[in-house]
């Protein structure tokens, strides 16, 4: 039986005990349900809390997926100033990831860069073009390390990025809704039991105190004594329930929070013949932009 069977069930057997004419009678039909209503509360936040965990597990997910792609753009932005071919270079890198250890992989590369690709420049034995020295010293600075920095987490990235994440946490956002209105109504049901109980304490006679054991006796001191707290806990479950319900009426019309990353902005076009290694040199940071003088 699902929540909603339970809440359902629950409904029936509250409304039959709160039919119950005699005031005394009422409030021990009342008193009876207590357990299955506690049991009903406990079911429905757990499932709530839940459906809560699933959603920030598809946030953080997300999350790790955009923070990746921003150091995937940064590898490939600098392989262009050591590659000619930078997309093939970084596709031969992936393919390395797959069949080598990282430890491995960064000592291979260490000693054959050029095992991505083809390098600007070119060497002749212990003779190194200015821009192959350009090129290795760009490689050694800035590659590597970025290489090293998605070495970690690239495969569970290329896994976790052909799932639909923005799907998945329309799904769980829903689900999460549905559970907190769930609970939001088994709340309710509870003060409605609270109240139903305060009911037939209040009219309960003198005559049938007496017939009343010790432990239900203080359950309607305590009852009674906290009456205008029974109502405002009563006012209060039923705006939140209420509010629960109409946001999960309109689930097909809200928006996921995360949004996928933009794509990035098309550099400009040279305006005449560049250096493909302007822009980053050896003792320098990388500055992007075509037309830089190069060092």
């Amino acid at each position: 039986m699902d929540g909603k069977q339970q809440l359902a069930s629950l409904r029936e057997n509250l409304t039959e005990a709160e039919g119950n004419s005699d005031p005394l009678n009422c409030f021990r039909a009342l008193t009876k349900l207590e357990h299955e209503v506690a049991y009903v509360v406990k079911q429905a936040a757990s499932d709530r809390a839940r459906c809560d965990s699933e959603v920030r597990q598809v946030k953080e997910e997300q999350l790790f997926l955009n923070r990746h792609r921003l150091k995937v753009r940064k590898l490939t932005s600098l392989m262009e100033r050591v590659y000619p071919a930078p997309d093939r270079a970084f596709r031969t890198l992936e393919v390395l990831f797959r069949h080598y250890p990282k430890e491995e992989l960064m000592q291979r590369l260490r000693d054959y860069p050029s095992e991505l690709g083809g390098m600007f420049g070119y060497d002749f034995w212990i003779f190194q073009t200015p821009l192959r020295r350009r090129a290795m010293a760009n490689y050694s600075k800035w590659v590597q390390p970025a290489v090293r920095d998605i070495a970690d987490d690239h495969l569970g990235f290329l896994k976790s990025d052909s799932v639909d994440w923005d799907d998945r946490l329309q799904r769980a956002d829903s689900k999460a809704r549905a559970a907190a209105a769930l609970f939001a109504e088994a709340d309710l049901m509870r003060i409605r039991l609270e109240m139903g109980k305060l009911a037939a304490a209040k009219g309960v006679t003198d005559e049938d105190r007496v017939r009343l054991s010790k432990i239900e006796m203080r359950n309607i001191e305590v009852l009674l004594a906290k009456e205008a707290e029974s109502h405002e806990r009563l006012r209060v479950a039923q705006s939140k329930a209420q509010a629960l319900k109409d946001a999960h009426a309109d689930d097909a019309a809200s928006s996921s929070d995360e949004k996928t990353m933009p794509a990035a902005t098309p550099r400009p076009a040279a305006t005449g013949p560049q250096d493909p290694l302007a822009g980053i040199v050896p003792d320098g940071d990388p500055k992007p932009g075509p037309g830089m003088e190069a060092a």
